[in-house]
């Protein structure tokens, strides 16, 4: 977790953090601190062991989305992560539910890397089947951590080597501390989920059409319209 350390850096002096980990339910660390030593110290604290135990990512994701409903301003999840989650499918379908009315982004970086691709450890079962398995699991990880990112407008990172974790934290720093927020008001209160669709215009310049293309748009996939009142 070193590497994060970079991450801290690059936040602004008022960014508060707090530090929370994960297994069969969330657990806080750290509460909300300007501190940055503080944050970097609870980040010492964290272990993370490989395996295929009692990894409830979605619950947990669920649970931090409902301790931040009365956190005031921008926020941002960053979940450093497997992407293996053992919690039941319906958890995983509230999660990704709250997560794309929520006005938090989430960020996930993968800490899978080389794991990818693991030797068999016992010689008495089929490498092939093994791998097979293994394989599947981990897609399937990176999957969940893709749609749990981008239903909140956020990003989703798979780097494998170390210098690859420090530019992507030095990128996460630099879109929290340079996010800006645009706002409309909805056309209708009726309590429900709408989803939400963005462009970028084209412009009549080929130059700038070019440049256009280029564009990265990230976004919230939708929004929850307030309940008549």
């Amino acid at each position: 977790m070193w590497a994060a350390y970079s991450l801290l850096s690059g936040l602004s002096a008022g960014d508060r953090v707090a530090v929370v980990k994960y297994a069969e339910a969330p657990q806080a660390i750290l509460d909300f601190t300007a501190d940055k030593q503080a944050a970097a110290a609870a980040l010492e604290q964290l272990s993370f062991n490989l395996g295929f135990g009692s990894l409830n990512l979605s619950s947990s994701v669920s649970k931090v989305l409902e301790w931040l409903t009365s956190v005031q301003g921008k926020k941002t999840i960053v979940l450093f992560s497997t992407g293996l989650d053992t919690s039941a499918s319906n958890e995983t379908a509230s999660a990704l539910q709250q997560l794309n009315t929520s006005d938090v982004r989430l960020l996930a970086v993968s800490l899978t890397g080389v794991l990818h691709n693991p030797k068999p450890v016992n010689k008495k079962k089929s490498p092939a089947k093994n791998s097979t398995q293994i394989a599947q699991q981990f897609e399937e990880a990176d999957q969940l951590l893709k749609r749990m990112a981008e239903s909140t407008g956020g990003r989703a990172y798979f780097p494998t080597k170390e210098n690859e974790f420090n530019s992507v934290y030095a990128e996460i720093a630099q879109l929290v501390r340079h996010e800006y927020s645009l706002a409309f008001a909805p056309p209708g209160l009726d309590g429900s989920a709408h989803s939400i669709e963005v462009r970028v215009s084209l412009s009549q310049d080929p130059a700038l059409n070019a440049a256009v293309a280029s564009y990265r748009v990230d976004h919230r996939q939708a929004y929850l319209a307030p309940a008549p009142r």
